[in-house]
């Protein structure tokens, strides 16, 4: 590797570096490709064999999973779709087949990047997420009733 890979464009806006440099948010517009869409639905495939296959149901459960665990800042788009299958793939073979000290590493990678681990949501500066409900009386009582 050749360094620090560059901050999405997405992350930039929001954390104000661009309120700061505009002629940094030109720069980058000339050069970057956009992508042209959300992320959308998990892959049809998935829909399709997960009505007859358990191993289907489960990567459909992984991807709801890792969904809901992201940064609510909507980094991934329809370019990320490849990245978010793999990541969930290797996320199934660690839980339920044999994996290697490599899978753990690649997965660790792939969740470092879409701010999934520790250190990645440390690097996260400057990105809003939605509060956090508040919760009205103490957990105990919730638990309670």
């Amino acid at each position: 590797m050749r360094g620090r890979p560059p901050k999405p464009t997405k992350v930039l806006e929001l954390s104000g570096a661009f309120a700061k440099n505009p002629q940094r948010k030109r720069a980058r517009a000339a050069v970057e490709i956009v992508p042209d869409g959300e992320l959308g639905p998990p892959p049809a495939e998935w829909i399709q064999r997960g009505k007859c296959s358990q191993e289907y149901l489960e990567l459909l459960a992984i991807w709801y999973e890792v969904l809901d665990q992201l940064p609510r800042i909507d980094l991934l788009t329809s370019a990320d779709r490849l990245f978010l299958e793999m990541a969930c793939r290797l996320t199934y073979k660690i839980r339920f087949r044999k994996s290697s000290a490599s899978d753990y590493a690649q997965l660790n990678r792939y969740l470092d990047q879409i701010r999934l681990t520790p250190s990645g949501r440390a690097r996260a500066t400057g990105t809003t997420a939605l509060p956090k409900p508040t919760r009205t009386g103490s957990a105990w009582s919730e638990l309670v009733g």
